[in-house]
């Protein structure tokens, strides 16, 4: 979604989105923000009870690949001066 000052906000599965920007994008990003599955073993619903995602890993290895699959790609993106945030729970952090 084009902003009125002309930055972009991308909503959705993270490699779609990036990979849909990447090349307009490269070495311009300054902020990205990633809130990716929780890994709760569970496919969520939107309200009309379409699959919204499913955050169903066979492993922590399976989550943390896809994870690092969408690094990858914010990487390319981002500016010398950019920062990557990306929100995490528990349940994804080894003990």
């Amino acid at each position: 979604m084009a902003r009125p000052d002309g930055s972009s906000l991308y909503r959705g599965n993270n490699l779609d989105g990036g990979c849909a920007c990447s090349r307009r994008a490269e070495g311009k990003v300054t902020l990205a923000y990633m809130d990716p599955p929780f890994w709760t073993g569970r496919v969520f619903e939107t309200r009309d009870q379409r699959v919204a995602f499913d955050d169903r890993w066979t492993d922590r290895a399976a989550y943390l690949e896809a994870i690092g699959a969408c690094l990858e790609l914010v990487r390319g993106m981002l500016a010398d001066h950019g920062c990557v945030v990306v929100h995490v729970d528990p349940k994804t952090s080894p003990t």
